[in-house]
């Protein structure tokens, strides 16, 4: 049996949530929504709180944080780019807020839509009958959102979000798992969520399949609001040049893991410029590599951008598979 290897990006959630190109729009479609009357939370202080402000005035604060979100990435190329600026010229206070607006962004659209169909495919065709995972497969996704763990929740009934981490070995920046020689998913840009320096059990919802109401705003918005109040608790969203406090490195996790590597796949990901340090320690890794599968509607583009990552192609297959309707399943798997 190969061991098999996924790289996915953006475009293998496009079916649930936004492109890059198209978040300054759905940003304010979400706050159209969210500034309606019956979503409008109460003058009533939060009790976890020992704070002046009310719920209704936090919701003020984030929806104003969703429309600055909206109108600065709109003057940039995209989200990355914008938190690069911030982070470059060390603009920590926004670059902080562009984390906190983006996860609460992502934690709302979530619950706004469902899962892009093609996960459900793709774990039930991965699963043996007892709902055990294939120990060959490794997932290395650049994608912070929880379309694995939203869809993986219906086939096992468990809705609790670190119990569905713990079941999928989720293995991101700042929620180190232990090493298992099975199947791993690595979030190489973190995911969305709450950490402080020692403890990591902290999510904008603890229910992952929270529909989206009055009563799931008001659990968000208390996490947002004791963000703003403890300064100590911090974003796991990250980005691929943020540094980690981690004393073992998660890139250096990943390369252990995924070394071994016979066939890669690459769904959804036009292999970022920004992100070229960790692809190339990644893709240089797999010392055992033989085939490539591209799947995307612009693959000769990316196959251009992975080869430029890659230091030794001879003897290595590369394979384009532009349709997108279901994650592809090689033959070796």
């Amino acid at each position: 049996m190969s061991k098999v290897t996924y790289i996915f990006g953006a475009g293998a959630s496009k079916n649930a949530l936004p492109l890059i190109n198209e978040i300054p729009s759905r940003t304010e479609q979400l706050v159209q929504t969210l500034e309606q009357d019956n979503l409008a939370l109460d003058n009533k202080k939060f009790s976890v709180l020992k704070e002046e402000k009310t719920k209704r005035n936090f919701q003020l604060e984030l929806i104003s944080d969703l429309k600055w979100l909206s109108k600065t990435i709109s003057n940039h190329s995209s989200v990355d780019t914008f938190a690069k600026k911030l982070y470059i010229t060390k603009n920590f206070s926004d670059y902080y807020r562009l984390k906190l607006a983006l996860s609460v962004f992502f934690v709302f659209e979530q619950a706004r839509n469902k899962p892009d169909i093609r996960y459900d495919l793709f774990f039930a065709s991965i699963l043996s009958s007892t709902s055990v995972l294939p120990s060959n497969i490794r997932i290395l996704t650049w994608n912070y959102d929880y379309q694995f763990e939203l869809t993986f929740s219906n086939y096992i009934n468990q809705y609790d979000l670190k119990s569905l981490e713990d079941y999928l070995s989720v293995d991101s920046k700042f929620f180190e798992k232990p090493y298992s020689q099975g199947f791993r998913i690595f979030k190489l840009n973190g995911t969305i969520g709450l950490f402080r320096d020692g403890f990591n059990n902290y999510r904008f919802i603890n229910k992952i399949n929270r529909q989206f109401d009055l009563g799931m705003i008001h659990e968000v918005i208390q996490n947002y609001a004791t963000i703003k109040s403890l300064h100590d608790l911090k974003i796991s969203l990250s980005f691929s040049w943020e540094p980690e406090s981690n004393q073992t490195k998660l890139i250096d996790r990943v390369i252990q893991d995924i070394s071994n590597t016979e066939v890669l796949i690459v769904i959804g990901y036009s292999v970022h410029f920004f992100n070229r340090e960790i692809d190339r320690a990644i893709l240089n890794n797999m010392k055992n590599l033989k085939r490539i599968y591209i799947q995307s509607p612009e693959a000769d583009g990316v196959k251009e951008r992975l080869l430029a990552s890659m230091v030794q192609t001879s003897g290595i297959e590369i394979i384009n598979k532009y349709n997108t309707e279901q994650f592809y399943l090689p033959n070796e798997l």
